[in-house]
């Protein structure tokens, strides 16, 4: 059995008490499409049933992973995200297809301290095989970002407390007015007193809503079932902000200095350029084989990946932004963990 709608005691309370042409043309189309992806981001919003550590995690954080996902995928398929240079027996008409091909198969690195190229049974492992499944690595992690927040208003809604709407009616501007606060003060005691009524203490079982058999749908109704689903969805999100650092270098495939922030961190203290960084390369090199009157020829050519270096610094700044973000949320959780304690232990 659930309890009346809280907007309906609200209403009954205050029935009680009163009441280039081709650049332009592509400039105008990218725009059209970031509006409209844009637009269609308006289920992501902030609301009143969290504090301001949650809403870093699902809304500016996912907000920012999405967005970042669109402009990257309009720059690998609105425009070069890659080109490669080709010595002169190329054929100008080679051109793009070299770096669809090099795009689609992959380039490696090498470094220039290096005079020669490396072996070919050794140049897989610097492969560079991430940058075509950045926008939908950043998509899927927005998607976990997001996944705690989801799973906390669908839980806390099962215990019949309508949360949120006590948060708006309680932050309500007309509250000014002592008929307006009056009303809505009597249907927020209506509704909480009715919440009250299914609230029993853990391990009793005369209850005249107990289950017996189902045991476990009795813990929306414990007296404590708010306090201890809001301190693990926090845990939630803490945990999914240090498994999305680890991801990230996993994604990234930095070996060389454990996690991918200190690796490119420690490039920066040491003056490595980005071109020669295999963290994330600029210059590759792409191995082409060609087939010339039944012949097979391999071409090696030196290519620019041109989006890395937007994609480097999106994410050196997501990896700091994670490790700033663990920190708040870790302090968080040990705030309300503290604030959920009865007052006699906390004054120990």
């Amino acid at each position: 059995m659930e309890p009346p709608p809280l907007r309906a005691e609200i209403k009954e309370a205050q029935g009680r008490g009163g009441g280039a042409a081709r650049i332009s043309t592509a400039s105008r189309t990218t725009r059209m499409v970031f509006a409209e992806i844009v637009g269609t981001l308006s289920f992501l919003h902030p609301q009143a049933d969290d504090d301001i550590s949650d809403r870093l995690h699902y809304y500016y954080t996912t907000t920012f992973l999405l967005l970042t996902a669109v402009l990257i995928s309009i720059k690998m398929f609105g425009g070069r995200p890659i080109e490669c240079w080709l010595p002169a027996e190329y054929k100008s008409s080679w051109e793009d297809y070299t770096e669809m091909y090099c795009w689609a198969r992959n380039t490696y690195f090498a470094s220039f301290e290096n005079e020669n190229l490396p072996e070919v049974q050794d140049r897989g492992a610097t492969m560079v095989s991430y940058y075509q499944w950045v926008p939908f690595f950043l998509v899927v992690v927005a998607f976990m970002f997001y996944a705690p927040c989801l799973l906390w208003r669908i839980l806390y809604d099962k215990s019949g407390i309508r949360l949120n709407d006590i948060m708006n009616f309680a932050n309500d501007k007309s509250n000014v007015q002592p008929v307006s606060r009056r009303a809505n003060v009597n249907g927020l005691a209506l509704h909480l007193s009715s919440v009250f009524k299914h609230r029993f203490r853990f391990g009793e079982t005369s209850h005249p809503y107990h289950h017996r058999i189902f045991k476990f749908l009795n813990l929306r109704f414990y007296e404590a079932y708010l306090t201890f689903l809001y301190l693990g969805i926090k845990l939630l999100f803490l945990i999914n902000v240090l498994t999305q650092m680890i991801l990230l270098s996993r994604f990234l495939q930095t070996n060389s200095q454990g996690f991918y922030g200190y690796g490119i961190l420690w490039d920066l203290v040491t003056g490595q350029g980005w071109s020669e960084s295999p963290n994330f390369p600029v210059v590759t090199y792409c191995d082409m084989e060609i087939r010339i009157l039944g012949n097979i020829q391999r071409h090696t050519v030196q290519c620019v990946l041109v989006i890395n270096i937007f994609t480097e610094k999106i994410f050196l700044l997501l990896w700091l932004w994670y490790t700033l973000l663990a920190i708040i949320s870790f302090g968080s959780i040990m705030s309300w963990i503290f604030s959920s304690l009865p007052f006699e232990q906390r004054r120990r």
